[in-house]
């Protein structure tokens, strides 16, 4: 009989939790911002944004908007095993994209990405889920009334269901990576000339429309 994942926590939703949960993880260089608004303004006045992680409510009629990327090979894409861990998945499959001197990853997800590289996206969903290292850090910040997911859930109910994805730059192109999703979702080429937080200011305000929903970037 295979193993079932570790038990993850419930996670406050948390811009300040967010940074001293990479700080554990052992990430330096980076912190967790919540933006005033959404807009090419507040991006802008930023020194760099090296990715936004959305927050927002679940919801099982919702399409995929964008085009499942089936073939980079460049991207690193973990899914979400374990229930309760998708603001964690979500902070570590973008940490995991970032490629830049001044970011430091740290041993636990240098770890992790060398142990998995040439894994499947549900084979390193799985490793993160049976990581006692890092599960016992994301569960040092539980909460008992935020951010249940039920991966294993078909219906949604109305309310009860919240879930965390990240948007990043890669070749070019504006990402979203959602560990519920079988494959990274690529929302097109950036504009040349035109910083990355214009396109994904963009789709967020379309998704907006859509969803209710949360935002927080890193910097």
């Amino acid at each position: 009989m295979a193993k079932k994942p570790a038990e993850w926590c419930l996670m406050e939703s948390d811009p300040g939790v967010f940074t001293e949960l990479l700080k554990n993880f052992g990430v330096e260089g980076l912190q967790i911002d919540e933006p005033w608004e959404l807009s090419y303004q507040w991006f802008e006045q930023t020194k760099y944004v090296y990715g936004i992680i959305l927050l927002f409510k679940m919801d099982s009629n919702e399409l995929v908007h964008g085009e499942y990327d089936k073939v980079r090979k460049d991207i690193y894409f973990s899914k979400q095993i374990a229930p309760n861990s998708c603001a964690t998945i979500a902070l570590l499959n973008i940490v995991m994209n970032i490629d830049c001197e001044e970011i430091e990853k740290g041993k636990i997800v240098n770890n992790i990405m060398d142990f998995t590289k040439e894994f499947t996206s549900h084979d390193r969903g799985a490793t993160i889920a049976e990581a006692d290292d890092i599960k016992k850090i994301h569960n040092s910040f539980s909460s008992d009334i935020f951010l249940h997911i039920d991966v294993d859930k078909e219906d949604y109910e109305d309310g009860d269901d919240f879930h965390f994805v990240g948007f990043i730059p890669i070749g070019g192109y504006l990402y979203e990576l959602d560990g519920l999703k079988p494959y990274p979702i690529n929302h097109g080429k950036i504009p040349d000339g035109e910083i990355w937080t214009n396109k994904a200011t963009d789709v967020l305000k379309k998704r907006m429309e859509r969803l209710h929903f949360y935002y927080f970037c890193y910097s």
